[in-house]
């Protein structure tokens, strides 16, 4: 019900939204598909950007994908994780979307994602705290809220990159594929995570998800220039 009520929101929203004045529509298969492709791949080092956008959520994908057996494993029953854990998980990741869009209009793009990207990093090492203490509510509660609110915020200059990137032509096309490279991880760690946590308990999970992040970190420090411009450009 609360899922259908947000739906009916947004549908208003978009309904009330100005109409656009792109007249470009593409007629062919090539202009669908390989001319967004190529023009994507024409952007000034391409190929690292999309690392970014491949990299940049990875820690934070690595530590969410055992969230549930993982706060189980703790001591919290499958109803405290409905009621309580994945209230928090709501509440906060809607608090950080709001402050990362807020803190980007100040940062920009390029210090938005070092920073944000560094909270979100930082915040996944909060649950090595509570795979120490058990079930305790005030760390629990703490680390869903705080590590939520990061990834949020990492997420929001996530996606005002791949918007960065994207011409107004091509953008269904383009804003789907970086998407979807964006939320690769999300779907293909699963044996890995799995592995780890086998392996290397609960600690040693979420600090690998913490290392998992700075490959991610690193690449937008290296394309600092480029996300820049893309930052300029998109002001403009």
């Amino acid at each position: 019900m609360i899922l259908a009520v947000a739906m009916l929101l947004f549908c208003g929203a978009t309904m009330r939204a100005p109409t656009t004045h792109n007249t470009y529509q593409p007629r062919s298969l090539r202009e669908s598909v390989v001319a967004p492709l190529k023009e994507l791949l024409g952007t000034p080092n391409a190929v690292t950007l999309i690392a970014v956008v491949l990299l940049f959520k990875i820690g934070d994908a690595f530590a969410n994908k055992l969230f549930t057996p993982f706060m189980m494993d703790v001591g919290f029953s499958k109803t405290e994780i409905a009621l309580i854990v994945k209230g928090l998980f709501t509440a906060s990741s809607l608090a950080g979307s709001v402050l990362g869009g807020v803190l980007m209009v100040r940062l920009g793009l390029l210090r938005s994602m070092l920073a944000f990207g560094v909270l979100q990093a930082v915040s996944n090492l909060l649950y090595c705290a509570l795979a120490v203490a058990g079930r305790n509510y005030p760390i629990m509660a703490a680390a869903v809220v705080i590590e939520h609110v990061a990834g949020a915020m990492g997420g929001i200059a996530l996606v005002a990159l791949i918007m960065a990137l994207c011409d107004v032509r091509y953008s269904a096309f383009q804003y789907a594929l970086l998407s979807a490279l964006a939320l690769l991880p999300r779907y293909s760690l699963g044996y890995p995570a799995g592995w780890v946590a086998d392996h290397g308990g609960w600690y040693g999970y979420f600090v690998v998800s913490f290392a998992l992040a700075f490959p991610g970190l690193i690449m937008v420090w290296l394309n600092r220039r480029e996300i820049d411009a893309l930052d300029g450009h998109g002001a403009e």
